[in-house]
């Protein structure tokens, strides 16, 4: 089961098995881990249950869209790179959308690189994060 569960994230088809394999409503899912339930959605985005609130994650679009072995798991990276900032839900679930994008982009899921400026350069083209992001880059220069 889902008890002890302090964040689940899972695609869409992991959500449903889930599901289908507990007999758990829907809600029920989304309410049991201790802090959040993110759903990836594909070319969708993805959507974040957290704090009694739902974010609705846009996808960043990709300049191309090569491979997408490993998006999933960048998309994780990006969230808890957020989370360990003390980010909110819905800038965290944003880096972890751009961090998936840069995984799409290149062939094979080890081939992307950017800088930590890179980063926030390209999340501030399509988000607003009001500075937000400013701790990341400060971070990075430790």
């Amino acid at each position: 089961g889902l008890a002890g569960c302090s964040i689940l994230v899972v695609n869409e088809y992991e959500f449903e098995m889930l599901r289908e394999k507990t007999g758990m409503s829907a809600e029920a899912i989304r309410s049991a881990p201790a802090r959040a339930c993110v759903v990836t959605l594909g070319a969708e985005g993805s959507r974040v249950w957290a704090d009694d609130a739902v974010y609705d994650i846009p996808p960043v679009p990709p300049e191309r869209a090569d491979d997408p072995t490993g998006v999933g798991d960048a998309y994780r990276a990006g969230l808890i790179k957020g989370l360990a900032l003390g980010l909110p839900w819905d800038l965290v679930g944003r880096m972890g959308a751009l961090v998936a994008t840069y995984v799409l982009e290149q062939p094979g899921p080890q081939s992307h690189c950017y800088t930590l400026t890179e980063f926030v350069a390209r999340f501030r083209e399509h988000f607003d994060d009001e500075g937000a992001l400013e701790v990341l880059l400060k971070a990075g220069s430790r």
